[in-house]
């Protein structure tokens, strides 16, 4: 009977493990098995009535096969706000709230992250004016606008 080897981490050093090649066919001969079954009973369930409880218990316990998308966080998130600035020049600090759920200290990050785009043409200056609760550009382009207050990116050189 051969077996393979296959390394892991461990917090204090690496070590190897040996893995028997059978334990691995049961294990998914068995993950095949459940996947299998999940399947019939989503496929009972379906040609159930919508108002029916036993199609709500059914695809409680087994899940409805529907994999959720992930957030909205990330690159994308902050382009999303971004290109809303480039579209209408002027944000409530509501709109921003209701739309993207992040409120001044986080806004406050925001702008910091369009001034350090890779390509300083890219940047957006943008200002929070706090009697109106409004964030405005107030410049766009590698240099900061006349009477900039705010974060300046640390590369000089790109300036």
């Amino acid at each position: 009977m051969a077996r393979t080897q296959e390394v892991r981490v461990t917090k204090e050093v690496d070590t190897v493990k040996e893995v028997d090649p059978e334990v691995i066919a049961k294990r998914e001969a068995a993950r095949t098995a459940r996947n299998e079954a999940r399947a019939r009973l989503r496929e009972f369930a379906k040609g159930l009535p919508d108002d029916d409880s036993m199609k709500t218990d059914v695809l409680l316990i087994v899940g409805s096969g529907v994999r959720a998308g992930g957030g909205q966080r990330g690159v994308n998130f902050d382009m999303q706000i971004r290109d809303l600035f480039l579209e209408k020049k002027e944000l409530h600090e509501m709109e921003i709230f209701k739309n993207f759920h992040i409120g001044r200290p986080q806004m406050t990050n925001k702008i910091r992250i369009f001034l350090k785009v890779p390509n300083p043409e890219d940047r957006i200056w943008v200002v929070f004016n706090k009697e109106d609760e409004t964030y405005k550009i107030v410049g766009k382009g590698a240099n900061p606008p006349k009477g900039w207050e705010g974060f300046i990116p640390a590369d000089e050189n790109i300036l």
